[in-house]
């Protein structure tokens, strides 16, 4: 996703900005896409 390089390019946490944008990107897809769909982008 675009967003989870432009937020890790401007790097805005010492620590943790893997963990922040994981949880943008799975708070996103629950908002987005069905249950099976993020079950099988979690698993790869």
């Amino acid at each position: 996703m675009i967003v989870h390089y432009y937020y890790e390019y401007i790097h805005p946490f010492y620590d943790g900005n893997g963990r922040t944008v994981r949880l943008f990107v799975c708070s996103y897809q629950e908002k987005t896409t069905r249950l099976i769909q993020r079950v099988v982008l979690f698993y790869y």
